[in-house]
């Protein structure tokens, strides 16, 4: 027996000394081509806090999540801070947020500096500290027991326009008192010491290292095995471009949604608006447009997709608040303003912009920047 388990540690030394050189000695990042894969969590997020590893910082040149071993990558300097609370953000001693952002990966800045992100231009903007609750849910945000005792003011909910994202919309959900046991993670999950234990586990669990072998073995099989112009994404799904803009989705992106799907989507929508409202809380939708929306024509399939402007007129027509990037992304394209990333299904700086200007405007003078 013990001879057998020697052989065994014996052939699991080369693979226990490259996990403790991943894990121990090399950065976060070295074997992540995205600072967004090196920090996100992958497996123990009931036991870590937020959505990214905490108390993190990292600077890192990366590339679009479309096709990144291409030659239509485009290479850029992003530097990125997660708080104590495991969201992008620089730690600081803000006990109230006056607005909060919750939304998906547009909001959590996929493919931004953190500097570029939507609640930074904001927050310059307003002179208010905004808080990035992303990439998460209006559920998840109600739940969490730091926004429960100090709610914002104003709750806005953005995301981009893909169906899939809403299909994930639930009707919202009371805040349930945790039980002794949900308590006792709770409390666990906010020690540092057992956060970081969980944070080796995790990164364990994601095996980056291997996964990046692999990718790269994989991308030069393609290089030499396949046209070059055949391009093919992270799920090797092929990617549709124009010339160097790539199209994560491509023209299913623009599929219309049924009037049920819609209706059932605008109920959901009007449950958070009287959540919120009941709570003395201005709620705020505003659905970002992905780029084969506003890009149509340089699909293989030139349709102009409608869905986002009819859930708009039902948001609407409900009497929620909303920011409509759709005809501000619209006449930014007349006025020859590119608001994506080329190599990347996210916004880009110009995009952000917009967004803050609008969101601005929405505010107004209902909330002072002095308040």
């Amino acid at each position: 027996m013990r001879k057998f388990t020697a052989k065994c540690l014996l052939l699991l030394s080369p693979f226990l000394f490259l996990q403790a050189l991943e894990l121990f000695i090399l950065p976060i990042d070295y074997f992540t081509f995205h600072a967004w894969t090196a920090l996100r969590i992958r497996r123990f997020e009931n036991l870590i806090p937020g959505e990214f590893y905490p108390n993190r910082s990292i600077s890192k040149v990366e590339v679009g999540d479309i096709a990144p071993h291409s030659r239509f990558a485009v290479p850029k300097q992003v530097a990125w801070f997660t708080d104590r609370y495991g969201f992008r953000k620089r730690n600081s001693d803000v006990a109230k947020y006056k607005i909060v952002i919750v939304g998906d990966s547009h909001v959590a800045g996929g493919s931004l500096t953190q500097d570029d992100m939507l609640n930074e231009v904001l927050s310059r903007k307003l002179n208010k500290d905004v808080y990035p609750y992303a990439p998460s849910d209006i559920n998840q945000f109600v739940h969490d027991r730091r926004f429960h005792q100090s709610p914002p003011a104003v709750v806005i909910l953005a995301f981009s326009e893909g169906l899939g994202r809403l299909h994930s919309l639930k009707a919202a959900q009371p805040r349930i008192f945790a039980s002794r046991s949900k308590k006792m993670i709770e409390e666990m999950r906010d020690s540092r010491i057992f956060g970081s234990v969980m944070v080796l586990f995790d990164r364990a669990y994601k095996a980056a290292m291997l996964n990046y072998f692999r990718s790269r073995i994989k991308a030069n099989l393609l290089k030499y095995l396949k046209n070059e112009d055949v391009l093919r994404g992270a799920n090797d799904e092929i990617v549709q471009r124009n010339g160097n803009i790539l199209f994560a989705s491509g023209s299913k992106a623009n599929l219309p949604a049924s009037s049920e799907k819609l209706n059932s989507w605008v109920e959901i929508l009007k449950t958070y608006s009287d959540y919120f409202t009941q709570r003395g809380i201005r709620f705020i939708f505003m659905p970002v447009p992905n780029k084969e929306n506003i890009y149509y024509d340089l699909l293989a399939e030139r349709r102009k997709p409608e869905f986002l402007i009819h859930l708009l007129q039902k948001v609407e027509a409900e009497g929620i608040e909303t920011v409509n990037l759709q005809t501000a992304f619209e006449t930014a394209r007349n006025n020859g303003i590119f608001m994506y990333q080329t190599d990347d299904s996210h916004w880009n700086r110009a995009g952000v912009e917009i967004a803050a200007e609008r969101i601005g405007k929405k505010l107004g003078n209902r909330f002072s920047v002095t308040n």
